[in-house]
């Protein structure tokens, strides 16, 4: 019987790719959340938002300020602060009729975002530092088939994919700690005003794009074990939803991940190199 297959981007489950030497996971189910200085991008944790406080220069501080639409500020923190629209634009509207109260404000925010400008560097470096030391990050797919993943972290093919249930309670957590999609694209701002709606540990290159990531943070006082600096959680049994190998997966990785499907009720899931359509698919 010819297999079913399955491109895999139509799944809404996360995927984590092994090389065969990591075949223990297969038995223990410990995964790695690690420090941000331990991934494999260099950039991650460095503040893309260090060169957003100019003295001079067209994007200046002093420019940014007379720059602002405080109109438009006045109407979003009056929202913020749980007015109604109406109201918030009826204050809106009377504060920008007021030109003193608008030069005075705008010269009082130039002041404070100057004091912010000169603490930022102290204060990002410790952020980045503060991060690194106590929370890990776990890094997932949402796709089971790119061909330059398999290469990569499957080691030529040799290794596997385990499926996640994303919905498990264990990627079920709250704010930063919850599963989110990488955004793809520049990692610089324009300015200040931007910052608030920048995710920094969300945020990487185009050329990483390839990846389709998804992550997950923990702190890592709750680690179960730690060995050799890395800090290893255990994932529930019912978590997991199957394991996919390959034609080149080492025959000693077939071996456990097969027998560890069988005591654990998982799927055994091969993937296909289909030359025809020149893709890679998932018999499910």
């Amino acid at each position: 019987m010819s297999p079913r297959l399955a491109p895999a981007e139509i799944s809404t489950n996360l995927y984590k790719y092994y090389p065969p030497n990591r075949a223990e996971f297969l038995q223990n189910r410990l995964v790695c959340y690690s420090k941000i200085s331990q991934l494999n991008d260099p950039f991650e944790g460095v503040s893309i938002a260090k060169s957003v406080f100019p003295e001079s220069g067209p994007f200046s501080l002093r420019q940014q300020v007379d720059e602002v639409d405080l109109e438009t500020e006045i109407y979003q923190a009056a929202i913020r602060h749980g007015e109604s629209a109406e109201t918030a634009a009826e204050m809106a509207k009377t504060a920008s009729s007021n030109s003193q109260f608008l030069t005075d404000l705008r010269e009082h925010l130039f002041q404070a975002v100057t004091t912010y400008a000169a603490n930022f560097p102290v204060n990002s470096a410790i952020m980045e530092q503060t991060l690194d030391a106590e929370y890990g990050v776990f890094c997932l797919s949402a796709t089971p088939t790119s061909a330059p993943m398999w290469a990569h972290y499957a080691h030529n093919y040799r290794g596997y994919v385990v499926e996640f249930d994303s919905s498990h309670p264990f990627f079920k957590r709250k704010g930063l700690m919850g599963l989110r999609p990488i955004t793809y694209g520049t990692r610089t701002v324009n300015n200040w005003l931007e910052l608030e709606n920048t995710d920094f540990l969300a945020t990487k290159s185009d050329e990483w794009k390839y990846e389709q990531e998804w992550r997950a943070m923990r702190p890592l006082t709750e680690v179960d074990i730690v060995n050799n600096g890395y800090h290893l959680f255990e994932v529930p049994r019912d978590a997991i939803l199957a394991i996919i190998t390959c034609e080149q997966t080492d025959p000693t990785v077939v071996t456990i991940a097969d027998s560890a499907c069988a005591a654990n009720g998982w799927s055994v899931k091969r993937l296909i190199v289909d030359k025809l359509q020149k893709k890679l698919l998932v018999d499910v």
